[in-house]
């Protein structure tokens, strides 16, 4: 299995959004996927509206280099890269849900981000993830 993503906020279906309990405002989210290649993540997309733009916006990600919430998405387990699947994220926001499309198009939220205080104040925080039970 390979993992996709996208630098910047892909336009989602309205289904998704709702399924992760997110107002419909956030027409936007962030988005990795995990499929075999470029074919099955099309598949994947279908139900998405426009599989076509939305699979030209995810790039085949290096693991090596991961932005900071792709990274830590992975270093947590939310993102399992055996299992075919999306994962959206309106950003790294405390309190904000990690949404998980099956191929299906099932909905779950199996994690949220949450800020960990650090001595010094609010600056000094880290962004981490709380995994849901699910």
């Amino acid at each position: 299995m390979k993992l996709f993503t996208s630098r910047s906020p892909v336009t989602v279906p309205c289904a998704w959004r709702t399924g992760m309990g997110l107002r419909p405002a956030h027409s936007q989210l962030y988005v990795a996927a995990v499929a075999a290649d470029k074919t099955a993540l099309a598949a994947m997309l279908q139900s998405a509206g426009d599989a076509a733009r939305n699979a030209r916006e995810l790039r085949l990600a290096n693991p090596l280099i991961l932005a900071d919430d792709e990274a830590l998405l992975v270093r947590h387990g939310v993102i399992d890269l055996t299992r075919p699947a999306l994962y959206a994220w309106p950003g790294m926001v405390h309190n904000k849900p990690i949404g998980r499309i099956e191929p299906d198009g099932t909905v779950t939220v199996p994690a949220r981000w949450v800020m960990l205080p650090k001595p010094g104040g609010l600056r000094n925080c880290e962004m981490s993830i709380e995994r849901l039970a699910t």
